[in-house]
């Protein structure tokens, strides 16, 4: 575990860090993910390489743009602007809750290729 999930060290060193849910190890929640890549707290609150921790918007941006970076998909989707796929759940602003709240974020609203599939 000594080498796992380094993604401060990853960023400072301009290297795409894209995150993921390791189904079905885990959740697929991707809130679980940007919650445990900001906060670095194992299942019993215990901080694993605290000093790797990450902004909100650098774990979003790993779980999008840097995700689709990761599949050479970055000039299609992964961020949010015309000509897009536009594959997004809205919920709330991630930006502007408390850390733990992301834990309970939900999807309201699913939109993929432009269509809302999940309401």
């Amino acid at each position: 575990m000594r080498w796992m999930w380094h993604y401060r060290t990853l960023i400072d060193r301009g290297i795409p860090a894209p995150a993921h849910s390791d189904r079905p190890v885990c959740s697929p929640n991707p809130w679980l993910g940007i919650y445990d890549l900001m906060t670095r707290k194992t299942s019993s609150g215990d901080a694993l390489y605290a000093g790797e921790w990450i902004t909100p918007m650098e774990a979003i941006k790993a779980y999008a743009i840097d995700g689709a970076h990761s599949v050479w998909e970055e000039e299609i989707k992964g961020s949010i602007e015309p000509g897009k796929l536009a594959d997004l759940v809205v919920d709330r602003d991630p930006l502007t809750i408390p850390v733990d709240d992301l834990k309970n974020v939900e999807a309201v609203i699913t939109i993929v290729d432009g269509r809302v599939a999940y309401r």
